[in-house]
């Protein structure tokens, strides 16, 4: 009985020294493997895509199942390729609550890191490589119908029901405007607001642009403006080329005369018509600014107010 009086403070005094060591060898051991797995923290190494914070710290990995496998990058799928690439970045970065956007072979996974769940399955993911207002993104899933997503929840905020879904060109700052979004169902188009409300007349023919006012709409080349309610505003087969800009719309016709309107298109604001064989306009827009040009010559501006 003596001698087992000093056994039990012998054993608490081992379990002291030896378990902190086992687990500091366990946990070492652990990053060890880690490290040597993943030693120069390459973001695609060994088959696996790993993701760290901004002190270098792993945050988590994902297994691929293909070749074909990396971070989802953004596609441009609209009907009117009248848009532009104004950001830099087509991926995604991590998102809250630590979810990615992974493709895998053919497939787009939403997958959260921490759980190492997919928790969703889309064939399409589109910001037009810039922010849109509200860290919105456009998405298509696996039944090829769009819906909104917002980042910020990572929730829909439209669930897909749409056929088609598209932003025009409008930003503000660095941002793109999706107050309103062209859709596609049912083989009509209209616009929509990010809430998912319907805000103009169905139309038959594709959307190719808009404003606060009119809609331009598009069939095998020939343009046609409308009001919001669906009047029919023009629609002349002669216009080879239009813009609607903050509180104006410029076109061209076929004979080479721009004209300007305000953007209800009520009044022309200003015109150029060639007045002789030799003469050739054009117009480009530069940052604020509408310039027209005669035989690639700088010939007049307009500022865009």
């Amino acid at each position: 009985m003596k001698d087992n009086k000093f056994v039990l403070p012998i054993l608490i005094v081992l379990l002291a020294i030896f378990l902190p060591l086992s687990i500091y060898g366990i946990y070492s051991n652990k990053n060890s493997i880690l490290f040597k797995d993943n030693p120069n923290h390459e973001h695609k190494f060994n088959n696996k895509l790993y993701y760290y914070d901004d002190n270098d710290n792993l945050i988590g990995y994902y297994e691929c199942t293909s070749d074909k496998c990396n971070d989802a990058s953004t596609t441009i799928d609209d009907e009117n390729n009248i848009y532009y690439d104004k950001g830099k970045d087509n991926k995604i970065s991590i998102l809250s609550n630590n979810n990615v956007f992974i493709q895998d072979n053919d497939v787009i996974k939403l997958y959260n890191l921490n759980s190492k769940v997919s928790l969703l399955e889309l064939k399409m993911i589109k910001n037009y490589s810039a922010p849109i207002d509200d860290n919105l993104l456009i998405v298509k899933n696996i039944d090829n119908k769009y819906g909104i997503m917002d980042l910020d929840t990572v929730n829909f905020k439209i669930n897909p029901e749409y056929d088609y879904l598209a932003i025009n060109n409008s930003f503000d700052g660095e941002k793109l405007v999706a107050s309103k979004l062209i859709a596609k169902k049912n083989n009509v188009y209209y616009l929509i607001s990010s809430d998912n409300k319907k805000l103009t007349a169905e139309f038959n023919n594709s959307i190719y642009d808009f404003n606060d006012n009119i809609i331009v709409c598009i069939d095998n080349g020939k343009y046609m403006i409308y009001k919001y309610d669906g009047t029919k505003i023009l629609d002349y087969q002669d216009i080879t080329k239009i813009n609607l800009l903050k509180n104006i719309v410029i076109y061209q016709n076929r004979l080479g005369n721009i004209y300007i309107y305000d953007n209800l298109f009520n009044s022309i604001i200003k015109s150029f018509i060639p007045i002789s064989s030799d003469m050739n306009y054009t117009y480009e827009i530069v940052d604020n600014t509408i310039e027209i040009k005669n035989n690639n010559v700088l010939y007049d501006t307009y500022s865009i107010k």
